[in-house]
């Protein structure tokens, strides 16, 4: 219903499911539900919609750190920087605070305060060495910055310590084109489409670099 714009109907439908399972089940279930439902949201570009279910999803389990996190996201999508990081502080308070730093990260990034976001990336790796997300999110910073190289090696030493990861190699692929090495980029892109043909990013990329190679007809053979 979503989908389709029925967004009434679909509303009443999550207030009959929070009912039923504030009924049958416990409130971590409730907040769940609406979590999985501010996500889809997301995905469907409402980001109004993902910040009220993560809000409505926060006041039936106070305890729970996820629907703060996908709140302070939203708020942050929306430009609201201040209530973004009040609720990634509040997430950091209920137990999550690996998720709580990347998120003030990530707002520090939005704000232009390079130097400020890049060492709250450093913390989330020292709080957990092995989390990806925060160091491919700190490779990205580098990049948004214009510091392409450092990014470059960032990825290049995510790589050195795991087997494989589409999000680290769709990056470092994005660097190599902001580099202007697009051949490079073409390869590793090639790489990952053939690991992930479902893939729908890693395929657009492709057709950019491609375009970019004035190879149009491949271009918009993989768009369309």
């Amino acid at each position: 219903l979503l989908i389709k714009g029925n967004y009434d109907l679909a509303l009443r439908f999550v207030d009959q499911l929070v009912r039923s399972q504030r009924d049958n089940s416990e409130a971590r279930h409730v907040a769940m539900s609406l979590c999985d439902l501010a996500q889809f949201a997301k995905q469907l570009g409402d980001i109004e919609l993902q910040r009220d279910l993560s809000e409505r999803a926060s006041r039936e389990d106070p305890t729970d750190p996820w629907p703060l996190i996908q709140f302070g996201d939203a708020h942050r999508q929306l430009g609201q920087f201040e209530l973004a990081q009040d609720a990634f502080y509040r997430a950091g308070v209920c137990g999550d605070e690996s998720s709580a730093l990347l998120g003030r990260a990530e707002v520090l990034k939005d704000l232009g305060q390079v130097e400020d976001a890049l060492k709250v990336y450093d913390r989330c790796s020292v709080l957990d060495p092995t989390d990806i997300v925060s160091r491919n999110a700190r490779a990205a910073a580098l990049a948004a910055f214009g510091r392409l190289e450092e990014a470059l090696a960032s990825y290049d030493a995510i790589l050195n310590g795991i087997a494989y990861d589409p999000v680290t190699l769709g990056g470092k692929a994005q660097v190599l084109r902001d580099l202007g090495q697009t051949t490079q980029a073409l390869a590793l892109l090639d790489e990952v489409a053939n690991a992930f043909p479902a893939d729908g990013i890693t395929q657009q990329m492709r057709a950019e670099v491609l375009r970019d190679l004035g190879r149009y007809k491949e271009a918009l053979a993989i768009l369309d």
